[in-house]
């Protein structure tokens, strides 16, 4: 495309503004490169006389700087503050420690500007040489990686160094999903158990934690068989646990109940009836929770989380974390042909895809169903 070349104003390197032949504004004017310092040209455009100006006066600052930026200690501090009223309090906590305790002290000093992949890279190395587990050190990669991708947004880098940078290898994760032969001999042992109502819910329902000790009982339809999963227990700013909103958008849902479930909730209420009972004027239950402590409070989720670990010791089920009933509810749907969409809405994942990723490889009856349904196709559709 041909272009005027008529100068408006400045001196060699200063700045220059001319119009393109279909009336753009450009601009042309030498700073440092982010990353070497060296001198380069850049190339501005824009619409008015006023834009233009603009952008050729915020490069004229950054050249008088000399191409500086930041401190990666500096934008790590001025992110936190940024992000303190974006984010939910435990992703906040873990922002902190994640810039506080491992960013900063690696690469505090460096310049955003002049931070290459390799220097992330050496930060978690170092992490783990310094016995942080590969799988921590691969969450702070991507703690810094959204931090740098604000520090993009803003202008202050022209790449993203953290997300260049190689993840260091981590070990798959422990997953287990009970089949259903043991999730009937698990449900048996437990039935006489405080925790058994709670149990029998996270494997009918596929809640969280947080969702099932937050869970009230205004939000379970009884008439309709449903429950809608409306707030979770999540850590809180002050480093203790509060009730919050779910997690997502889509986390907010409602769940068809069935049989299994509803029975669990009824078990549920005749004991909770029973603690009521028992405590007298020292219950103190005023929201109504399903899952409460003996005198009504919010249960906290250590506790649970022990008094799960001593419950699944005495049953000899084998290594099985209170998570994995959720891993069990979606293990067990996918496996009897629910489809993802389903499951997802369930489970309150984002979209299908993240319950593929997750638990379809867990699926055994996937490869023998498209085996099935090809030898059917081949044959003329005879089973």
């Amino acid at each position: 495309m041909a272009e005027s070349t008529s100068h408006q104003r400045g001196r060699h390197g200063d700045g220059t503004i001319y119009t393109t032949a279909d009336g753009r504004l450009r601009a042309a004017i030498t700073v440092p490169h982010a990353l070497t310092g060296e001198p380069v040209r850049r190339y501005l455009s824009a619409k008015t006389d006023a834009e233009i100006k603009r952008k050729l006066k915020d490069a004229r600052a950054e050249r008088a700087t000399g191409g500086r930026t930041p401190t990666v200690a500096n934008w790590g501090e001025r992110w936190l503050a940024m992000v303190a009223h974006r984010v939910r309090p435990a992703t906040l906590t873990a922002y902190r420690v994640a810039i506080r305790h491992h960013v900063i002290p690696a690469l505090g000093r460096a310049e955003l500007g002049r931070l290459r992949p390799s220097d992330v890279e050496m930060m978690t190395a170092g992490m783990i040489d310094a016995g942080s587990a590969p799988s921590t050190a691969a969450l702070v990669r991507r703690i810094l990686v959204v931090c740098l991708t604000d520090a993009a947004r803003d202008g202050l880098i022209a790449r993203n160094v953290a997300q260049l940078a190689r993840a260091p290898r981590t070990a798959e994760p422990f997953r287990r999903a009970l089949t259903g032969d043991e999730v009937r001999v698990f449900l048996a042992a437990v039935a006489d158990d405080p925790l058994g109502p709670l149990v029998a819910l996270g494997i009918a329902t596929g809640l969280r934690r947080g969702e099932l000790l937050a869970l009230r009982w205004t939000d379970v339809d009884e008439t309709a068989g449903t429950l809608t999963v409306a707030r979770a227990l999540a850590r809180s700013a002050a480093g203790g646990y509060a009730v919050a909103e779910p997690k997502s958008r889509r986390a907010h849902r409602m769940i068809a109940l069935p049989a299994l479930a509803r029975d669990a909730l009824h078990r549920q209420a005749a004991a909770q009836t029973l603690e009521r009972e028992a405590a007298g004027t020292a219950w103190q239950d005023r929201d109504g929770l399903v899952f409460a402590d003996p005198i009504g409070r919010l249960w906290h989720p250590e506790t649970v989380t022990t008094a799960w670990s001593a419950l699944v010791r005495r049953t000899g089920i084998g290594r099985l974390r209170l998570h994995d009933l959720r891993h069990t509810a979606a293990t067990l749907s996918l496996s009897a042909g629910v489809p993802v969409r389903d499951v997802a809405d369930m489970l309150g994942h984002a979209s299908p895809s993240i319950t593929l990723d997750v638990y379809g490889h867990g699926v055994a009856e996937g490869p023998r169903r498209v085996a099935d349904a090809l030898d059917r196709a081949l044959n003329g559709g005879a089973s």
